[in-house]
């Protein structure tokens, strides 16, 4: 649903033509590659899913806050850059993490019934 609600947002909220939908796309993805790492050793300590659910949260709220794009008396390409760079931070794991959830479900499964069935489950 972001992916479709952004070109909208640069388009009709904030009046600047179709190709400055990357400016939103740019710092998402710089800042997803920028908090891997923070996410791996968060995942060691705290746990995937609690980092996971987290992620989801907070992912609430730049993704709200795209919806305001042009109301907020705020340039909106600097806010477009901004909504792109906090949303990058929460991408993250939501990309990474059910992968990375679903493989230790199914070592969990192997001890339990001797069985390796990573295709169902990654196929489910």
């Amino acid at each position: 649903m972001i992916q479709m609600e952004i070109p909208y947002a640069v388009k009709v909220l904030a009046g600047l033509p179709k190709k400055d939908v990357s400016l939103f796309y740019l710092p998402l993805i710089i800042t997803a590659i920028i908090s891997l790492p923070f996410y791996k050793k968060g995942a060691a300590k705290y746990g995937k899913k609690k980092l996971y659910l987290m992620a989801m949260i907070c992912f609430m709220i730049p993704a709200f806050l795209i919806a305001f794009i042009g109301d907020i008396p705020v340039n909106p390409i600097i806010m477009i850059i901004a909504l792109g760079a906090v949303a990058g931070v929460f991408v993250a794991p939501l990309y990474i993490f059910p992968n990375a959830i679903i493989a230790d479900i199914t070592d969990i499964d192997e001890q339990m019934t001797g069985y390796r069935r990573e295709a169902i489950y990654f196929g489910s």
